[in-house]
């Protein structure tokens, strides 16, 4: 029989003295890692956006009750939170299959990629489908564009735009929900860990991104969770403004608008052309 459901941030128990811990330490529910991040990002009132770029890129932003959009994910409230969000299928996913096609390493991959132009190759990162805003399991990743000059660095800033691009589709149906923009972006998980990856989103998102000084924001909002349980604090709101801190800002550069935009809308042209070519045909 399933545990019954509880609030995450409630007392489940104690600890028993098993596994080397004290016994008699509370014990918070706790919640699963997406939305524990959101928490440790500073997602906390209307109108805060989070990227969490992790092994797939989350999106979300919270608003006040109320609205929907296809292909996102709205949440019930809690605790005065509201939340929409999208999941894609492959962020860091994808830099990491792209490296071992290439035969270069992650590091190495990102170092070639800074010294690419933007725009030039575009790569769509669906390798196993894409979640949202599309949620159809039958869609293939490709980079095109490709020239006797495309090397390693082109094709390694391609995905890192490639990413970008599906997050960007995201945040256009997240905005139509929430029936708001959002004007800064938190960003966390290991791919915001790379400087060059946060300035393309930002790009690309045309937002400026705040990355959060613990990347790791999942752990931290599974210890905000616990302050709340434990009644250390009365809201959400309360521990985003004591723990959560930005580690740096990255603008948009008004230089590279027009030719991500640009690439923006051919990504999303080339998604549509491609799309049939790999559904099933039965038979």
């Amino acid at each position: 029989m399933p545990a019954p459901l509880a609030d995450p941030a409630s007392v489940a128990g104690e600890t028993t003295g098993a596994g080397g811990l004290p016994a008699g330490l509370p014990v918070a529910v706790g919640t699963m890692d997406a939305w524990a991040a959101l928490l440790g990002g500073g997602i906390a009132a209307p109108g805060d956006a989070i990227d969490i770029a992790g092994t797939s890129e989350v999106l979300a932003l919270a608003a006040t009750p109320g609205g929907s959009a296809q292909g996102i994910v709205t949440f019930p409230s809690w605790r005065g939170l509201h939340v929409h969000a999208g999941p894609t299928q492959a962020g860091g996913d994808a830099l990491t299959w792209a490296s071992a096609v290439l035969g270069v390493a992650p590091g190495e991959l990102l170092d070639r990629a800074a010294g690419a132009d933007p725009g030039q190759v575009l790569f769509l990162p669906q390798l196993a489908g894409e979640r949202a805003p599309l949620w159809d399991p039958d869609l293939r990743g490709h980079w095109l564009g490709a020239g006797f000059a495309t090397g390693p660095a082109e094709l390694g800033r391609a995905v890192l735009e490639g990413v970008a691009h599906a997050a960007r589709h995201v945040l256009g149906p997240l905005e139509a929900a929430a029936g708001r923009r959002a004007d800064t972006i938190a960003a966390c998980g290991g791919g915001a860990a790379s400087d060059l990856w946060c300035q393309i989103k930002a790009d690309v998102l045309d937002r400026p991104l705040r990355r959060t000084a613990e990347r790791d924001a999942g752990v931290l909002g599974a210890a905000m969770l616990a302050a709340l349980a434990t009644g250390d604090a009365a809201s959400v709101d309360e521990l985003a403004g004591r723990m959560v801190r930005v580690d740096r800002e990255f603008t948009p550069d008004p230089r590279t608008r027009g030719r991500l935009d640009d690439a923006h809308g051919r990504y999303l042209a080339a998604q549509r052309a491609l799309a049939p070519l790999f559904r099933p045909t039965g038979g």
